[in-house]
């Protein structure tokens, strides 16, 4: 897009970034869940306390979030929290 920056590839850029971060949300939204319908809080401590370290953010780890499609594959470098 930087090197031809015509309102289609622009426009092309903002729909695939729109689509790359609602599914990085639902992604997230489901992992969670997944986590938190099998956590045994009696006996999984070490798990809770993990969780616990990476809901306050002092547990993080570079990630490569990839989206493919149709028109070929993106990626997203970022910094979020590991469990």
């Amino acid at each position: 897009m930087e090197a031809d920056p015509t309102d289609e590839n622009v426009t092309l850029h903002n729909k695939t970034k729109a689509i790359f971060t609602k599914e990085k949300k639902k992604s997230m939204r489901d992992s969670w869940h997944e986590k938190t319908a099998s956590l045994n809080l009696e006996k999984d401590t070490k798990k809770l306390w993990n969780l616990t370290k990476t809901l306050n953010g002092d547990r993080t780890e570079r990630t490569k979030t990839v989206l493919h499609t149709d028109t070929g594959c993106h990626r997203q470098s970022s910094s979020r929290p590991i469990s």
